[in-house]
């Protein structure tokens, strides 16, 4: 049991660099639609919302398919050793399975927010969490899949949160969704512009992936129960600063 706590632990940094990559596009692409739709461009902003789809969905790939290839040195970098090696493996690789689903949910989560969607932003967000909670205690304590449980857990909470978002698409009167359906083309000044925003708005997440990394390296050092301890902790001292 510690060798799995400590290695649903140790691949928190890698489910917050990939949500720093949602965020880059997500938030990125909704200060750029915020600023556009002041102006009522709407075409401009239905082709940044449609861009900034594409790249979630390319990007999410592109993860699914380097995590898979280089699975066991990423499992590596994030500090397991020979006793908890096998179970961070068996996670991430259901992590990156779901990277695709994941990644656009969360870009998901801060593009609605930009087209004034707040509501079914909050509402997809809160429907994936539930699922991911009850499905953790499916998975793991009465199926008894362990890690594997976990990572499908979270996987699945995301891919509810975004098939609500696909049904608000589909059945939600808002031009921006059909106006300009499949037209990506936007300027590489906006491009950049988009990655340069949403860059800065993901910087502290992906900091905090980085630190934790060399922290878990360091602390795995003391062993499995000592990393297993410590996540617990770690977790437990997040829901306040969640919560301020």
């Amino acid at each position: 049991v510690p060798a799995m706590i400590a290695a649903v632990y140790l691949c928190s940094p890698i489910l917050l660099f990939i949500m720093a990559l949602g965020i880059i596009f997500g938030m990125g692409g909704s200060d750029i639609i915020i600023h556009y739709s002041e102006d009522n461009r709407q075409e401009i902003t239905s082709k940044i919302f449609n861009f900034c789809t594409l790249s979630l969905i390319l990007t999410g790939l592109l993860i699914l398919i380097l995590g898979l290839v280089f699975l066991g040195p990423v499992s590596l970098l994030t500090g397991a050793d020979s006793e908890n090696f096998s179970y961070t493996s068996e996670y991430l690789k259901w992590i990156f399975i779901g990277t695709p689903v994941n990644i656009l949910a969360i870009g998901y989560f801060h593009l609605f927010r930009s087209i004034g969607l707040s509501k079914q932003s909050t509402i997809g967000f809160i429907a994936g969490t539930i699922t991911n909670i009850v499905l953790d205690v499916i998975l793991i304590n009465i199926l008894g899949w362990g890690t594997k449980g976990a990572a499908i857990a979270t996987s699945l909470g995301y891919a509810v949160s975004l098939l609500y978002y696909i049904c608000v698409i589909v059945f939600h009167k808002k031009s921006i969704f059909y106006r300009y359906l499949f037209s990506f083309k936007i300027s590489k000044k906006t491009a950049l512009q988009i990655i340069r925003v949403g860059f800065v708005c993901a910087l502290n997440t992906l900091m905090i992936s980085i630190c934790n990394i060399i922290m878990d390296n360091f602390i795995g050092l003391y062993g499995t129960e000592s990393m297993a301890s410590f996540g617990i902790a770690y977790n437990l001292n997040l829901i306040p600063v969640l919560l301020s």
